[in-house]
């Protein structure tokens, strides 16, 4: 892999100790106590080093999506999109309580799952990418969420961002 160099800002002296397999040295004192330092690896252990930098400021950050298993908080997170959590978590109750695995979510009709998403916005898409997935899901992965970037970001409606949430909430 190649060399990746990342700057990150935190507010602690220790930075050495947010290390994940990386390089890391202080590149510059900043006002207020933070610190620039200068992460430099393959660019794997990054996400890792910054994980560890916001649970340490954060420590009882929790994810405001509301799930039970790896599945419901994929499709919470696919419909949080361009929508508020408190109405993903208003709208997934019903759901939940009726369809909760990807084989549901498989065979349901697309019109169903389309009329159950409508309060989230973005309906038709959210709808087409859920049921897709699920579909890979059941075919691929034995009907169980991957646990890597890579696996996650291949599935239909499912971001950088989306697979770092579930990433980082699921396992």
């Amino acid at each position: 892999p190649s060399q990746v160099k990342q700057r990150v800002e935190i507010k602690d002296e220790d930075f050495v100790k947010y290390v994940a397999g990386e390089t890391v040295q202080l590149a510059e004192s900043l006002p207020n106590g933070w610190y620039q330092v200068l992460v430099q690896g393959n660019g794997l252990g990054f996400a890792k080093v910054t994980g560890n930098i916001l649970k340490n400021y954060y420590p009882d950050a929790k994810c405001s999506l509301n799930f039970r298993t790896p599945f419901e908080l994929l499709v919470a997170v696919v419909l949080s999109a361009q929508c508020t959590d408190n109405r993903v978590n208003l709208t997934t109750p019903k759901i939940f309580s009726k369809y909760s695995t990807p084989e549901d979510f498989a065979n349901i009709d697309i019109k169903t799952l389309e009329s159950l998403f409508h309060p989230c916005g973005f309906y038709k898409t959210k709808a087409k990418n859920i049921k897709a997935t699920s579909k890979i899901l059941v075919e691929k992965y034995n009907s169980i969420v991957p646990d890597n970037m890579q696996d996650l970001m291949s599935l239909p409606g499912v971001g950088r961002k989306s697979a770092n949430v579930i990433m980082l909430e699921a396992f």
